[in-house]
């Protein structure tokens, strides 16, 4: 259970929540923000509820937050594209909802339903060389030509050439007759 100010933002239910997809040319996001303006409350929201879905679901873009630096007195995102475009997003007096909505449409991706690509993982066309299961075929790593051998067999055959070999001292002491061991 986690514990303290808002526990659930960290957790993986939250993170998996992402608002929008970016597009795939942008590369870094600038956030600059100030904690003591009454103009960058919607912002400093927006980096509290947006933003760690944001990396979560995006960990090849960069999102660099600056806050509190007096030469820049306006709350604003800036979004940094592939090709070196530049898009400028002022945040001043703006609500999370309106920046979020901006943002996406600055910034989004846009998303057709008929790209969605189904995989059946149990179907009979996956197969992954690297699943072992029962009901894959392969129990064991071990059976792939090339592969050390299984560790268990190994401990098992020794297990058994330590008691024959016990086994065939006691007969050899006591003359063929077996004591217990």
């Amino acid at each position: 259970m986690s514990y303290g100010s808002f526990p659930h933002y960290r957790t993986y239910k939250h993170l998996s929540n992402v608002p929008f997809r970016l597009h795939p040319d942008v590369r870094v996001m600038l956030v600059n923000y100030h904690h003591k303006e009454i103009n960058s409350r919607g912002l400093l929201k927006f980096i509290y509820e947006r933003v760690p879905p944001l990396q979560f679901g995006h960990p090849k873009v960069q999102i660099v937050r600056q806050g509190d630096e007096p030469h820049k007195p306006l709350p604003y995102i800036e979004v940094f594209f592939h090709n070196g475009k530049r898009v400028f997003i002022d945040c001043e007096n703006k609500l999370m909802t309106t920046i979020t909505q901006t943002l996406e449409a600055v910034a989004g991706d846009i998303f057709d339903e008929t790209d969605v690509v189904e995989v059946d993982l149990d179907s009979k066309l996956y197969k992954d060389p690297c699943d072992f299961r029962w009901h894959r075929g392969r129990k064991c790593i071990c059976e792939i030509p090339g592969q050390s051998p299984c560790s268990v067999k190994n401990l098992k055959k020794n297990k058994e050439l330590i008691f024959h070999r016990k086994l065939f001292l006691a007969r050899d002491e006591n003359r063929g007759m077996v004591t217990s061991l």
